[in-house]
């Protein structure tokens, strides 16, 4: 009978685990990140009716450890941004912001310089682009990308080299 009540209890137990977990400890009040998950910028979730900017964004654990927003969480923002109803100011802002956290990641450079490309500012874009291949000169979309601004600004030349190089690391249109 003892091993009954002991069941029963510990059935008891793990349901009342549960209910805390689903129901009590998620943020329930329209000012919640989530109410489940701690999610990262430029995410969307079943429990969201729109996407999260970077500065309302939680990163951490379950157990209550949060943070600011990372450069990662601002590149996720600005992709979010510019692959979306062409908000490229907006993404433009979170690669900047992103690219002040991290300096040295060719990813942000580069989807910055994709953005810079994308507002036809193809000065900066060139800029950024010049950056990227400064810290990885094998990107090949780098590469290619320089090519096709030099193009449209009508550097022929330097356009082909540029393509060449990119096809050199694997990367053609």
């Amino acid at each position: 009978m003892k091993k009954r009540y002991w069941a029963l209890g510990t059935i008891g137990i793990i349901i009342g685990i549960l209910m805390i977990a689903l129901f009590i400890l998620p943020g329930t009040n329209e000012r919640s990140v989530s109410n489940l998950y701690i999610i990262p910028a430029g995410t969307f979730s079943i429990f969201h009716e729109k996407n999260v900017p970077a500065e309302q964004s939680v990163t951490g654990n379950i157990s209550g450890c949060i943070q600011k927003p990372g450069s990662e969480d601002y590149y996720n923002q600005g992709i979010y941004y510019n692959n979306h109803d062409n908000q490229y100011d907006k993404a433009l802002e979170n690669f900047n912001k992103s690219v002040g956290l991290e300096p040295d990641n060719p990813k942000i450079w580069f989807a910055r310089s994709v953005t810079l490309y994308n507002l036809k500012r193809y000065d900066e874009a060139l800029e950024s682009l010049d950056t990227t291949l400064e810290i990885d000169q094998d990107y090949g979309a780098a590469w290619f990308l320089k090519g096709d601004v030099l193009r449209i600004e009508g550097r022929v030349n330097e356009s082909e080299e540029c393509l060449a190089k990119a096809k050199e690391f694997g990367y053609s249109s």
